[in-house]
């Protein structure tokens, strides 16, 4: 005989679970992603320009250089070589630092002496000598500087230029009044005899 299959009972007592024992779902994971950096273009080498050396406005005579002539300008000059001639910055500062040999006159603004210098020194501002400088001549300067051990063998003059002029212009107008009729070869100036009277003795006079 065929039977009925039994279906399946359900629990009498299912089993209930409560909120805090349901198990939560992990959260989804989102991958974490770093920062890049945004990329700038560089320009190429051809195209990066290098800025111009700024030329110095000093001039230099390095250490074993021998210059021999006349020197003129009016920037700045250090002499750490040798010079044989003239110097002429008329505007410029002259320094000889503590290696340099001049044999020259010097005509500057601003002379500093560190060196050894045969010759004289014209500043129109100050000179400094310093200690380990040497001079052998004239110094002609308004103001001047000099060093412990520092050597000097000459003249010094700290008249000012323009002190000077009105010295020159003074004797000069003093050696005119002096001499009012200067001699001129061109021009002899006329000479008369002079007649002197005629002195009688006691043989010439008659009676005596």
């Amino acid at each position: 005989m065929w039977r009925k299959q039994d279906e399946p009972k359900a629990p009498a007592n299912p089993i209930e679970t409560s909120p805090s024992q349901q198990v939560a779902s992990p959260a989804p994971v989102t991958p974490a992603v770093a920062a890049v950096a945004p990329i700038v273009p560089v320009a190429p080498v051809s195209a990066v320009r290098l800025a111009p050396i700024a030329p110095t406005t000093a001039g230099h005579i390095a250490k074993g250089l021998i210059v021999k002539g006349e020197i003129t300008g009016r920037d700045d000059l250090l002499i750490e070589g040798e010079v044989h001639g003239q110097i002429r910055m008329a505007d410029g500062r002259v320094t000889i630092g503590p290696g340099g040999r001049v044999v020259a006159c010097i005509e500057a603004r601003e002379i500093v002496l560190r060196g050894k210098v045969k010759g004289d020194l014209r500043a129109t501002e100050n000179v400094h000598i310093g200690n380990t400088g040497s001079l052998i001549g004239d110094a002609v300067t308004p103001r001047i500087a000099i060093d412990e051990g520092a050597e000097l063998r000459g003249n010094l003059d700290t008249t000012r230029a323009g002190d000077r002029q009105a010295a020159r212009a003074a004797s000069a107008a003093g050696s005119a009044t002096s001499n009012p009729h200067p001699s001129n070869p061109n021009n002899p100036v006329e000479t008369r005899p002079v007649s002197r009277p005629a002195v009688q003795t006691k043989e010439s006079v008659p009676g005596a």
